[in-house]
């Protein structure tokens, strides 16, 4: 269900794409996370740093607070019993998107050190080991620790 999730923003027919901006694709995979019931629990926190590592895939940083960015995964998750249209949640995602953020390069005009941070922090997620093809999920790695408790 998450690789589904993942590849959702990029669905089209009829070589009509469904989501064409970066706006509609990070709306709708955040959307599709949030509220899939993927996992036990987790599915919004999920679906917060999923779309931020979206974005910054993308060179694009999202200034929406913690505080805010849990209202809204909550509206999200719990969109259906509020009684609000699908599209109509779309929609405002899309708008909250392109309205809390910044291109990485126009970050630069307001202040070069904060840019060059980002750029920083990106470039370590994106070189660290674990986010490296063929890298091991952090819980087999776990598992292969023989703990000194363990009977085995």
């Amino acid at each position: 269900m998450l690789a589904s999730a993942a590849s959702s923003p990029y669905e089209g027919g009829f070589g009509i794409e469904y989501y064409p901006t970066l706006e509609a694709k990070a709306a709708y995979l955040f959307f599709h996370i949030a509220t899939s019931h993927i996992f036990q629990n987790g599915n919004k926190r999920t679906a917060v740093l999923a779309l931020d590592q979206f974005l910054s895939a993308n060179s694009v940083y999202l200034m929406i607070s913690n505080p805010d960015m849990e209202k809204l995964a909550e509206s999200t998750a719990d969109y259906n019993e509020r009684g609000e249209p699908r599209d109509a949640l779309l929609e405002r995602l899309q708008s909250t998107i392109a309205k809390q953020s910044i291109k990485y390069g126009a970050l630069r005009k307001f202040s070069n050190k904060g840019y060059r941070s980002i750029l920083r922090f990106r470039k370590a997620i994106r070189e660290d080991s674990r986010n490296q093809a063929g890298a091991e999920p952090r819980q087999a790695i776990r598992k292969s620790i023989r703990m000194p408790h363990d009977p085995g």
